[in-house]
């Protein structure tokens, strides 16, 4: 790779009207602890895409043994990962892109994505899904829901949109076998290419 390190931070306070809402680098008071391989994210479970801004990724580093994907404690990825977060760790977003080609497509796993409108049972679903053996439900990751916002205030153009989407995708299914994925409203719209380019075994609708 042609970038060695990136900054990790260690979060001492961490400040949001709604915790369950997307949170980004200006809800955190935060100190710089160290810099590590990019290859981190990739390598350690307790380290999941958080959160994009227009110049960086964020992965949110959260303690030892704890499952941000675990739904008998919380509800949705994007509040565990809030509530849990130890540590962030900024990626520059041509970095992020260098990590996405190191874990290529998840073309060996099958993929079950469903939308949602409020109140229409979803988090029953996923609930539902998470109970299959080899299955990892993830519960609303907003990753997807950051990159849209950007993209339709012109922050980020169109021209490199499906590529930032794609990088998004195959780092929020990194090293998982069998995934489920549940997805805000406002990312269905981008299931045309995500079912183009990832085996989609089923495409749901709640």
């Amino acid at each position: 790779m042609v970038i060695d390190f990136v900054c990790q931070v260690s979060i001492l306070y961490k400040g949001a009207y709604n915790a369950i809402w997307e949170h980004g680098p200006h809800n955190f008071l935060y100190v710089h602890e160290n810099y590590v391989n990019p290859n981190f994210v990739l390598q350690h479970d307790e380290v999941s895409i958080q959160a994009i801004t227009p110049t960086h990724v964020l992965f949110a580093v959260v303690g030892r043994g704890v499952d941000v994907y675990d739904m008998d404690k919380h509800p949705f990825v994007m509040l565990a990962q809030y509530l849990e977060m130890k540590k962030l760790i900024m990626v520059p977003m041509w970095a992020m892109y260098k990590l996405s080609e190191e874990t290529g497509d998840p073309v060996e796993r099958e993929i079950i994505g469903y939308g949602m409108t409020a109140r229409s049972g979803s988090t029953l679903l996923t609930q539902m899904f998470r109970k299959l053996p080899k299955t990892v439900a993830m519960s609303e990751p907003w990753a997807l829901f950051h990159a849209h916002k950007f993209y339709s205030r012109g922050q980020i153009p169109e021209e490199n949109y499906h590529n930032l989407i794609l990088a998004i995708l195959r780092l929020q299914f990194k090293k998982l076998h069998h995934v489920s994925r549940k997805h805000f409203s406002l990312q269905v719209l981008l299931f045309n290419l995500f079912c183009f380019r990832f085996p989609v075994k089923e495409w749901l609708s709640s």
